[in-house]
């Protein structure tokens, strides 16, 4: 798979975590080196499997774009 085709891959990812709220807000608290709020988003409805799930895709998604990054700037 070329570098572009990657890059466009990870941007699509990008795009729907910044779509979908549960994602979105489980990002941005690994990114600020926050705890997962379990309870918050208990009480937008979301069930404790769902913001497990999530945490999940995050942390796949972040380890996939940090082996990507440090690729590239070996390159």
């Amino acid at each position: 798979m070329e570098n572009r085709q990657i890059r466009e891959i990870i941007k699509r990812i990008e795009n729907n975590i910044s779509k979908c709220d549960i994602l979105n807000g489980i990002l941005n608290a690994k990114i600020d080196g926050q705890a997962i709020d379990y309870s918050c988003f208990h009480d937008r409805g979301y069930t404790h499997e769902e913001v497990r799930i999530g945490a999940e895709l995050v942390e796949l998604y972040l380890k996939l774009k940090g082996h990507i990054d440090k690729k590239a700037d070996s390159v």
